[in-house]
């Protein structure tokens, strides 16, 4: 956003001069402290969707779906889980979960549940009374005719959902799909399947909470060997899985994955991880792109790896109309050297769907969006034994300059290992796997990613020896749980009173006076304002905290938030000092004054702008480790 550079610049400079530190204060009476929120406030309830779940599939050793669902709000919560029949939609079985501990996870496998029939297919609803993500894993076989696949669990619908790769018996793979009605409603389901200039139509209906499948062997509309790309509307919102299989009895290696179907794509799709003849066994990625819009568009993708000056770019020759696909397959382009890449995708709203394959494995997974926190709730570290699964992390950077990764232990949520990562550049993607993590034992985790300014995207590749040992899930966003009900609300950066300090509610002349101000200078950029004064103990007065919450449009752009402080410290004519708090880059300015200096420390975390004065640097430092920490 390089036009709004000087605005950002000017604003930087007047902040540094009319945030002027308090009067010093020895000592302030008591204040009143703002009382905590009431505990279950926090809690926003939940319902996560899983349109197949299986148990023994066809044999003994048939599809099997094991999945994880984790607690990502800050409080315990409780789940109450649905299985419904594929047969006729009827209620199996439900099962209550208590108390779930934030950050722990929960894992349901069918195959040993003895109230689950064996050979049977179900649709899952996961109601919750607080924020939860979901992530499938499907084990079919065993030894070398072993296959694994994974897809996420669905938290809100859509009333259009695209297919980026739908094949009957093309080069051997078959995808089918599956369609779960998440509405109150029956849902109509009309399905467009594009190969070409030839379209068909499919329909079904479908009762709330029951999913349907779509198999393209026994649609005789559907013409054998060929790729199709899929979109499918409604009038209830709906979510889609996609299987693709080619591990018919002749197959020598027997290969699958899943995928998520893509609903309202935005304007720039993340791809953390691509390849070419990477890993030393030639995996390979094909990425299809979809045209998900309402009107023709052009797609352009930019490759990212290190060691390259730019990224190697790539554009579609003619704009695609809705619905229309293309594929780039990265190991029959010659100007792609072997490698492995982050991958960038603008020009309009594309489903983009990664196919990754081995002569022997293949995992696919759906680009996306960017977030500042990031979940994932199932990364292993030699799960099962030396052969078992080990799940690498696949991070990039869409506008972060570093990140910090905390491993918490599967089982009671206990925080085993912290990493950080720095020098990330946009575009770029890193890997961070967990068998060579100094300090973190081998076993099974739940992860939260945190960008210290910017965002990042993600994707968990998971690998084990034998068979199809390969599947992928994306990370889940974190932001649309921390963003309600307020995450533009500068109060909201309050809510927690860091330990040993108290707030008092500054005086509303004084909130009133800075509100008209920066209304006046800066209304486009500061949508609201709050301010409390910090006492240590309720004696000794350190702060006044000074938030301001940042126009939702500023912060799209992903280099808004580390530009915005280099400009403070640029424009400073104080001492300033950069440091970094948690690993949140910081500035302190040194204000000269009579009889002792004052300091002033700046800060952007989130979506808010902190500014905080005080006499004391050492309780100030404490006060700004605090309230950091509060708010990560």
């Amino acid at each position: 956003m390089v036009g709004a550079r000087p605005v950002v610049l000017a604003l930087a400079l007047a902040l540094v001069w009319s945030l002027s530190p308090a009067p010093a204060r020895a000592a302030a009476p008591p204040p009143a402290a703002i009382p905590a929120p009431v505990a279950s406030s926090a809690l926003i309830p939940t319902t996560v969707y899983l349109p197949n779940i299986t148990k023994m599939l066809g044999s003994p050793t048939g599809w099997q779906t094991p999945f994880i669902v984790q607690n990502v709000s800050g409080e315990n919560v409780d789940l109450d889980i649905f299985f419904y029949s594929f047969a006729d939609g009827s209620l199996v079985t439900s099962r209550h979960v208590a108390a779930l501990k934030p950050g722990t996870s929960f894992a349901d496998v069918p195959n040993n549940d003895a109230d689950l029939p064996a050979n049977a297919q179900f649709s899952v609803v996961i109601k919750s009374t607080g924020q939860v993500v979901s992530v499938v894993d499907g084990h079919q076989g065993t030894g070398e005719r072993a296959e694994a696949i994974s897809y996420s669990g669905i938290s809100s619908g859509a009333l259009k959902v695209s297919l980026p790769y739908v094949a009957k018996q093309a080069n051997g793979w078959l995808t089918t799909f599956i369609i779960q009605n998440l509405g109150a409603a029956p849902a109509s389901a009309n399905i467009a399947l594009q190969a070409g200039l030839t379209t068909v139509v499919l329909t079904r209906t479908i009762q709330p909470g029951r999913s349907q499948v779509v198999d393209p062997r026994v649609e005789r509309s559907l013409a054998i060997e060929i790729e199709y790309a899929g979109t499918i509307t409604a009038d209830q919102p709906i979510a889609v899985v996609a299987d693709a299989h080619n591990d018919g009895p002749d197959v020598k290696n027997p290969r699958a994955y899943s995928y998520n179907g893509v609903a309202d794509p935005g304007t720039t799709t993340f791809v953390p991880y691509a390849a070419k003849n990477g890993d030393g066994v030639h995996r390979s990625s094909t990425l299809y792109v979809q045209n998900a819009g309402d009107g023709p568009a052009i797609s352009y993708i930019d490759l990212y790896a290190a060691g390259l000056d730019a990224p190697l770019a790539f554009h579609t020759t003619f704009p695609l109309d809705p619905g229309e696909r293309v594929r780039l397959p990265l190991d029959q382009v010659s100007l792609i050297p072997d490698g492995e890449y982050g991958v960038v995708l603008t020009g309009g709203n594309f489903a983009v769907l990664n196919v990754t394959t081995t002569i022997a494995t293949a995992f696919g997974f759906t680009g996306g969006g960017a977030r500042s926190r990031l979940y994932l709730p199932n990364v292993a570290r030699g799960l099962g034994g030396p052969a078992g699964w080990s799940t690498p992390i696949e991070l990039q950077s869409a506008g972060a300059p570093a990140a910090t990764i905390k491993f918490h232990r599967f089982g009671d949520g206990a925080l085993v290992l912290t990493q950080t990562v720095t020098g990330l550049a946009t575009g770029q993607s890193i890997r961070i796997d967990p068998r060579f993590l100094n300090g973190l034992p081998d076993g099974q985790y739940s992860v939260v990613t945190d960008s210290t300014s910017g965002t990042l995207a993600a994707v968990v590749l998971a690998y084990s020896s034998g068979g199809d040992g390969a599947m992928a899930y994306e990370a889940f966003p974190g932001a649309a749980a921390s963003c309600a009900p307020g995450c533009f609300d500068p109060n909201a950066y309050f809510a927690k009173t860091p330990a040993g300090f108290l707030y008092s509610e500054l005086p509303p002349t004084d909130l009133e006076r800075l509100k008209q101000r920066y209304n006046r200078l800066y209304g486009t950029i500061l949508v609201d304002v709050a301010g409390r004064d910090v006492s240590a103990g309720g004696r000794f007065f350190v702060a006044e905290a000074i938030v301001f919450a940042f126009n939702p449009t500023v912060t799209e752009d992903p280099y808004f938030r580390t530009t915005f402080l280099n400009d403070v410290v640029a424009g400073a004519v104080v001492p300033v000092t950069r440091m970094s708090i948690l690993g949140v880059p910081a500035a302190l300015l040194t204000l000269p004054g009579e009889p002792n200096d004052s300091y002033e420390m700046f800060w952007v975390q989130g979506n808010y702008l902190v500014d905080v004065t005080g006499n004391d640097l050492g309780r100030l430092s404490d006060y700004a480790t605090g309230v950091i920490a509060l708010n990560q």
